[in-house]
């Protein structure tokens, strides 16, 4: 059985991987590692030849990635709401009982949609299931980031001081949550209204060239290229 991923034939180098020294894939052998390795250096090329994202955010979303699938000791395919919350109270810090601040969980989700929607396009689900008989299924949702979403609603934007890194981040979400709304033909007054928020911060720190965003009435679905 082959399980050289179709995206990417050739063989990844197995320090590529490596964080200090550490393999964060050792847990995962044979089979099941090669396709993972493939899965994940496909995933990085997505991110930085045509979503054009700078290369460090695509090391900083990689190397969170990589994180979560050591936590969790599973394969992407196997990975469950359930991880990602243990995941984060794993973090916690021990000594204060302090948990992680909401940007820094922010940040690690962005990484997680970013490589949930990458790795759950038709062709490379279809491809897992021939090749492990599991259907992946989605791990970061609404529901892990709820925390997240409350405690952003009371930001101020004169606060922000963005850095190329966030503002990377932060277009990489809004063009996911558009791409999500579109397919499954969810358009409403909610997305909107994130979209009109998310351009509001924007606007108030550095990002003082983003166009105004139509009313709800107004509001055009873009097409999704």
């Amino acid at each position: 059985m082959s399980t050289i991923s179709p995206f990417n034939t050739a063989q990844p180098k197995e320090s590529a991987n490596n964080q200090g020294g550490v393999d964060p894939l050792e847990f995962l052998k044979g089979d099941a590692r090669t396709y993972t390795e493939n899965l994940l250096s496909d995933w990085y090329a997505n991110m930085l030849h045509l979503q054009k994202n700078k290369k460090k955010t695509c090391e900083h979303h990689k190397a969170n990635m990589l994180r979560l699938l050591r936590h969790a000791s599973v394969p992407p395919w196997g990975l469950k709401k359930d991880h990602v919350t243990r995941f984060f109270e794993s973090r916690t810090n021990q000594q204060t009982g302090q948990p992680l601040s909401t940007s820094t969980v922010a940040v690690y989700c962005s990484s997680f949609r970013s490589f949930q929607a990458f790795a759950l396009e038709l062709d490379r689900v279809n491809e897992i299931v021939r090749q492990f008989g599991v259907r992946p299924a989605e791990f970061i949702t609404e529901e892990n980031s709820i925390g997240v979403k409350k405690e952003k609603s009371g930001w101020s934007p004169k606060s922000w001081a963005l850095t190329d890194e966030q503002i990377d981040m932060i277009d990489q979400q809004f063009r996911y949550e558009i791409t999500v709304n579109v397919i499954n033909l969810r358009p409403n007054s909610l997305f909107c209204r994130k979209i009109s928020s998310i351009h509001h911060h924007l606007k108030e720190s550095e990002m003082n060239s983003v166009p105004a965003v139509p009313t709800t009435d107004q509001a055009v679905l873009p097409k999704i290229i």
